[in-house]
């Protein structure tokens, strides 16, 4: 909601990196130099029996790595 809110009416905002990369290439936005950078945690919780588990540890592995 953010990204597309700044990238109507303009603005900043503190966004995840892997979201406005693609942006940021296309010279639409731009990273602000010496501003503080935040990290976050992120938890998952599913049902160990789920039918869906491999598709779920996958997703969780592209999370893990980046």
């Amino acid at each position: 909601m953010a990204l597309e809110y700044i990238s109507l009416i303009g603005g900043s905002a503190y966004l995840p990196k892997r979201m406005v990369d693609k942006d940021i290439e296309l010279g639409l936005l731009h990273e602000v130099a010496d501003a503080p950078v935040f990290t976050r945690q992120a938890y998952a919780t599913f049902p160990v029996r789920s039918p869906r588990l491999e598709l779920i540890e996958e997703s969780l592995q592209l999370v893990r790595s980046e």
